[in-house]
């Protein structure tokens, strides 16, 4: 993508060298009259890139005269500035759906097609606009989660007016989530909640009137803004009663909520700031926001002409047609209504009383005398000014009378058609209101700006350039350094990542429901491959009931499989060493459906296994070790990926080595390192202890201060830190205070390697109970292929999610899977795959073959370590199978004990021996 150096309000060319990918712009006083300041953007931006997009994430209803039928916003910049493209690609979500996902709780999944539709809108553009949807839905909140889910910084406008306005937040659902210190307040009473709703027998343009302007609005619109991960740009409207501390106090709550959130601020603008006191204020304002490190970007003073509601704001506002007069004359502005009940000549007295006005003339349609006077009277150069006429309904009804209208119509075609006159016709327009509902609508109309305003177009584009710093808020856009993924950056490109190659995964608990509910929409949105285990008739049976279409599954029956003998060959062969025979390894077939599918996998007639949401995670993960343990990595290893609701960090080992020693510290280190590289996570290494580099000592510090130094000796290419404590790894303020010198690591970790099983499994669950995170996995490291297990309390997300990451560790092995079964008729057996997996009892060759497959983004642990020059010599990597306790029942376990990772419900092995690694030829 093209971006600039320093865009500049003239006509400095860009500069490749930085990326401008979004600004989001959020009206944290919600008026919503921004346009201006959107218009202004646009514009300075078109004229330095060559692709600019905007977006706009909750779409309002298409107003009732929109030729696109989209969001007025949406049409005005698409018409404005001749965009090209489908303009509904342009938003996210419509109001009305928005609206019905938050009232159902769905929060997650409105933030989730959100950022899809921006990732799908955003791939050809240098930079996209966001307008945050505070003022029509869910206030500063919503708008600070979407932008960090853009990775957006956050550009702060307020807006101005000359009344003030007794309503500071106008917002189009009265039943979405009220603002949220009212609601932590009732929570830190411990206080029962009545709700109150007001009624009026008015219909108000403001349908949510809040007593305390200064508290924090409304929470979702701060999450979009985290969810798409954008920069912030602040709008703030001003009015003429607020002095410069108020603008200033509700600038900084409002900066706090998107601070909260991670999102970066980049400044604020206003809008609308009293002329009379324009620069006084501008000037203490940019001085208080500079002392509290709030860059200001400008404000832009009222102006006349953008208050001004004119004729085409009436016809899109009252769905009147225009029934005469030039289409460029509704682009005109009134100064007063009046209203035409009486006599012609005494209408004409009235007007002649202000003979420099421009009135809307109001009247019935039956008062086409009117009309014909009026167009007289300016066929006169010396007659009184009329902008326009509004014709409103006569009577009940005007069905089957024209009052005259056709010969209406043949005076003012004639009159153009004679050449008598060259100037422009009295606009004529008509409503099917009747006048007392046309009058009321009337007056509630506020000033718009349609993609007809030419004039008021121009006076933005004009007061932007004039009033508004926008180097300074390119500079601030550019300085910009996205470090994090969000997790819907993450959920996002995992499963772009499984479309684009989608895997065979063979789910063995087909007696659960969750996991038919799972295997149905993994296959309906094409993420995977799947193969169910069980008996068909009683698998389809099942689905049936709970309306699931699973005809995009193979479903395989183990027990009428020609593939049974051969998987037996396979199992004594691989695990001959440690005294398998054949009637063990079937009747170990026959009574575990988890070690059937783990030899589809070894055999290549699957990618890679799902399991644990009715099983142990020992009896999950056990056959795995068994027969895909890799010579090459004797150490097998696990990370979680923690969804937070800002970032996404990986920790490690919270599942399988319960107390590892130095060297297997720095392994576990470096897989996870690689692992998280390859699902696009930018790995910063955290090695955690009590002691924050030499803070402490002690032998468990002094193993961690060892483990560091070999995965610095090792791998010199990962970003490592340590021994630290989590604050300091997380936190860049704590990490200021406790980290000596630079540290490309300290405040903004990754990847947390815990010292211990105990410190990481309790720590994974505290985060994931007390902050209602994602946990994914525990995802397996060592192995040959994926096999992956889930908590027995996994929801249907939680699958898909774990077959999705299963899905693209598979992928990073560059070998072809044959898919043999179809429903319960599985094809012939591939021979060469059977005779290829024939040698996992004596490996070396296909150990060396997989570890010369170039690693690309490679998920490690799923094959042997990457040969390096530099590699260890100093025995941290070796003696696994010294350690290793052998097995010679033919059943052997893991090599450290398995502990449920679910929240302790299920039950271990009993103290099962540790398997040896595969044995070499």
């Amino acid at each position: 993508m093209v971006a600039r150096a320093a865009l500049g309000n003239g006509s400095m060319p860009p500069s490749p060298s930085t990326e401008l990918q979004c600004l989001f712009l959020s009206d944290v006083s919600n008026v919503g009259q921004r346009t201006p300041l959107l218009l202004g953007f646009f514009n300075y931006f078109e004229r330095h890139l060559p692709h600019v997009g905007f977006f706009e994430p909750i779409a309002a209803e298409a107003l009732a005269t929109s030729e696109l039928k989209i969001d007025r916003h949406v049409e005005l910049v698409y018409k404005v500035f001749n965009m090209k493209g489908d303009a509904r690609h342009m938003t996210g979500v419509q109001d009305a759906e928005a609206a019905r996902m938050i009232a159902n709780g769905q929060n997650s999944d409105l933030l989730d097609r959100i950022y899809s539709a921006y990732v799908m809108y955003k791939e050809d553009k240098d930079i996209v606009i966001v307008e945050g949807p505070g003022p029509l839905v869910g206030g500063t909140e919503l708008d600070a989660q979407i932008a960090a889910a853009l990775g957006a910084p956050v550009l702060m406008t307020m807006t101005g007016s000359l009344a003030a306005a007794p309503c500071q937040n106008t917002h189009a659902f009265p039943l979405l989530p009220p603002r949220p210190f009212p609601t932590q307040i009732a929570a830190a009473l411990g206080a029962p909640v009545l709700m109150t709703m007001t009624g009026s027998l008015a219909a108000a343009p403001c349908q949510n009137t809040h007593a305390f302007p200064l508290l924090p609005p409304r929470p979702l619109p701060t999450q979009i803004a985290a969810a798409l991960g954008a920069p912030v740009l602040m709008t703030m409207t001003g009015q003429p009663n607020l002095t410069v501390a108020d603008y200033f106090n509700r600038a900084m709550v409002k900066r706090q909520i998107f601070l909260d959130h991670h999102v970066d601020v980049l400044g604020i603008v206003l809008n609308g700031i009293p002329r009379a006191s324009h620069a006084i204020m501008t000037a203490q304002l940019r001085d208080r926001f500079a002392q509290a490190g709030l860059p200001f970007a400008g404000a832009i003073p009222s102006d006349n002409l953008l208050r001004t509601v004119r004729l085409d704001e009436v016809q899109t506002g009252l769905g009147a047609a225009r029934l005469y007069g030039d289409q460029l004359l509704t682009d005109v502005e009134f100064d007063d209504i009046i209203v035409a009940c009486q006599r012609l000549e005494e209408l004409l007295e009235i007007l002649a009383e202000r003979p420099a006005g421009r009135p809307l003339v109001v009247t019935s349609a039956d008062r086409l005398d009117i009309v014909l006077g009026l167009l007289a009277a300016q066929l006169s150069v010396s007659g009184p000014g009329v902008a326009g006429v509004l014709l409103t309904q006569a009577g009940s009804s005007r069905t089957g009378r024209n009052y005259a209208r056709d010969t209406i119509d043949r005076i003012f075609a004639g009159l153009m058609q004679s050449g008598l006159y060259k100037g422009s016709l009295l606009p004529v327009l008509s409503t099917d209101m009747p006048l007392r509902e046309a009058l009321a609508r009337l007056g509630s109309l506020d000033a718009a700006i349609l993609p007809s305003s030419q004039r008021k177009i121009t006076q933005c584009k004009r007061l932007f350039e004039q009033y508004v710093d926008a180097n300074a808020v390119v500079a601030g856009l550019q300085a910009v350094k996205p470090t994090r993924m969000t997790p819907k950056m993450f959920m996002h490109t995992l499963k772009s990542m499984c479309r684009a190659t989608p895997q065979h995964i063979v789910l063995p608990e087909s007696e659960d429901k969750r996991v038919l509910a799972a295997a149905a929409e993994v296959t309906a949105r094409g993420l995977a491959k799947i193969t169910l285990l069980g008996e068909q008739t009683t698998i389809l049976a099942e689905a049936k009931k709970l309306g699931l279409d699973l005809s995009g599954c193979n479903i395989h029956n183990p027990q009428r499989s020609d593939r049974f003998e051969k998987y037996v060959d396979m199992l004594v062969a691989a695990r001959s060493k440690k005294g398998m025979t054949r009637d063990v390894a079937a009747d170990t077939l026959n009574g575990d459906v988890n070690f059937y599918a783990t030899m589809m996998v070894a055999a290549g007639d699957a990618d890679g296994m799902v399991s644990g949401a009715i099983h142990t995670t020992a009896s999950t993960i056990r056959p795995a070790l068994q027969v895909l343990k890799s010579s090459e990595a004797p150490l097998v290893s696990s990370i979680f990926f923690l969804c937070l609701p800002d970032r996404l960090v990986v920790y490690g080992d919270c599942a399988v080595n319960v107390n590892p020693s130095a060297a297997d510290l720095a392994q576990i280190a470096i897989t996870s390192a690689d692992t998280a590289e390859a699902f696009g996570i930018e790995p910063l290494v955290a090695m955690l202890s009590y002691s924050t580099l030499g803070s402490g000592a002690g032998p468990d510090v002094q193993k961690v201060a060892e483990a560091v130094a070999i995965v610095k000796k090792r791998r010199p290419d990962i970003k490592v830190e340590g021994p630290i404590q989590y604050d300091a790894a997380i936190d860049p303020k704590v990490a200021a205070v406790k980290v000596q010198g630079e540290s490309e690591v300290a405040g903004k970790a990754t990847i947390f390697i815990f010292p211990d099983l105990n410190t990481g499994n309790n720590t994974y669950k505290a985060v994931q109970q007390s902050t209602g995170a994602i946990a994914m996995g525990p995802v397996m490291q060592g192995l040959l292929k994926p096999v992956n297990d889930l908590s027995r309390g996994c929801t249907v997300p939680d699958i898909i999610n774990t077959i999705c990451v299963t899905s693209i560790q598979a992928s990073r092995l560059s070998r072809p899977v044959v898919f043999n079964y179809h429903q319960d008729h599985p094809s012939a057996p591939s021979h060469a795959a059977a005779a290829a997996m024939a040698t996992i009892a004596a490996n070396a060759e296909k150990a060396a073959a997989l570890a010369s497959v170039e690693r690309i983004a490679l998920t490690p642990g799923l094959l042997p370590p990457k040969q390096r020059p530099d590699r260890s010599t100093d025995g941290s990597d070796k003696g696994g199978a010294a350690r290793a306790s052998r097995s010679t029942d033919g059943g052997a376990a893991p090599s450290k004990p398995v502990r449920s990772t679910d929240g302790g419900d299920k039950p271990a092995a009993a103290a099962p021996p540790a398997p040896a690694p595969t044995p070499s030829a």
